[in-house]
């Protein structure tokens, strides 16, 4: 018995592993242990898979071996291409489990090397629920950890709360109300942490970055003000609490930063030391005239 031959499934599923698969390899090479999150992130069905393919690529990399030659990488590629093919009129030889795993693994390494990925436009478009959308979120994961500074950071989260608002607008278009509030939801928190990561930036951001980020807020809340005027009435009080988040982080976005140190207040001018005023000179006391019966009378001479 043989295995049947890939469908468009399973190509798709195979896309997914590459992207996943690169996302986590360059996280981990930014940062040991962020792999980890980004496979949590991942689509359920796909942890398993994806967490052996780390693993089979960390060991590849850890691992000291002579490097191949090219008439052995093209030999290699040659048989790989030839394994992937569809199949022929002629039966295939049976393909054992383990055979087909190296070989989904190699398919990853290969995409990995020559960047091609088919899923990478298709995620960006997902939705919450489809099967590329754990893709998404580790994307955005990873470009968070990839921003310059804290400004760049805040910056990239509020492009991404950007996206949460057009998941937003396309479920409500689409009917699907419960979700539409839970992205409106994410909305508002993912504002709230671009917000705090922009007030409380070191070194302080520049006033390019708040204009920028300034803009990004009022832009938004302008598509929430036209989205909340023609959405079903369930979805208004998460829009509107939306809408309250973004009047605060203009507010707030616009005010210094609190790491920044204030001006020194101007020194007082010196005091002048105020000369003692001096005194009136003490006028002599009047000189009393002695009385006549005051005047002693000289003694009397004795005989």
């Amino acid at each position: 018995m043989h295995d049947d031959a890939a469908g468009p499934e399973d190509a798709g599923q195979d896309a997914q592993l590459a992207d996943l698969l690169d996302a986590c390899l360059r996280a981990e090479q930014l940062e040991p242990g962020a792999a980890a999150r980004l496979i949590e992130a991942a689509p359920e069905h796909l942890r398993a898979e994806l967490e052996a393919l780390v693993r089979f690529a960390q060991r590849l990399e850890d691992s000291a071996w002579v490097g191949p030659t090219e008439t052995f990488r093209a030999g290699a590629r040659a048989r790989l291409e030839a394994q992937l093919a569809p199949p022929r009129s002629h039966p295939l030889r049976p393909m054992r489990l383990g055979t087909r795993w190296l070989v989904r693994a190699a398919a990853g390494i290969v995409a990995l090397s020559l960047l091609a990925y088919a899923a990478t436009s298709v995620a960006a478009r997902a939705l919450p629920g489809e099967p590329l959308y754990g893709i998404k979120q580790a994307r955005e994961v990873l470009a968070v950890e990839l921003a310059r500074d804290d400004a760049g950071r805040a910056l990239v989260l509020v492009e991404q709360a950007g996206e949460r608002l057009d998941e937003c607008t396309r479920l409500a278009d689409a009917g699907r109300t419960e979700l539409a509030a839970a992205s409106a939801e994410q909305y508002v928190a993912t504002l709230d942490r671009a917000l705090t990561t922009l007030v409380t930036a070191r070194p302080a951001p520049d006033q390019q970055a708040r204009e920028q980020f300034a803009a990004a807020v009022r832009a938004q809340q302008h598509g929430l003000e036209v989205l909340a005027t023609v959405s079903a009435a369930p979805l208004r009080p998460a829009l509107d609490q939306a809408i309250a988040a973004d009047g605060m982080a203009l507010d707030r976005s616009s005010q210094p930063s609190p790491t920044a140190q204030p001006a020194a207040p101007p020194s007082p001018p010196a005091a002048t030391v105020a000369s003692p005023a001096p005194r009136p000179a003490a006028s002599p006391a009047p000189l009393r005239s002695a009385s006549p019966s005051a005047v002693a009378s000289p003694s009397p001479v004795r005989p």
